[in-house]
């Protein structure tokens, strides 16, 4: 407990213990002057690694997301080269791509 001048009660600070399954909170809220008597509270969070956990994935997801993004063109892009050393040009989209309607056996 601390004791603060301006203060006419005690003040009680909890003291926490971090432990990879769980925070354990332990408090002191009253005690009897003459040491006989003291009223302790214990609280148990079970969860908050998983707090820091998250806070964890998410600084790691920022800093994924920051890095320059890697530019590939897709193989269908990339001209090949003519015997001569000269490339052929690129085409445009949907160009040289056949499609029929044909019905086998309609006459």
């Amino acid at each position: 407990m601390n004791f603060y001048p301006t203060s006419q009660q005690p003040i009680p600070t909890p003291s926490v213990r971090s432990r990879p399954w769980g925070d354990i909170y332990v408090n002191l809220m009253a005690f009897k002057q003459d040491g006989s008597n003291a009223t302790i509270k214990v609280i148990i969070e079970p969860l908050v690694p998983w707090i820091w956990f998250g806070g964890f994935i998410i600084c790691l997801g920022a800093i994924v997301s920051m890095l320059p993004a890697r530019r590939r063109s897709p193989a269908w892009m990339s001209a090949p080269a003519i015997p001569d050393g000269r490339t052929m040009p690129k085409m445009p989209s949907g160009a040289g791509i056949v499609t029929t309607n044909t019905l086998e056996g309609a006459d």
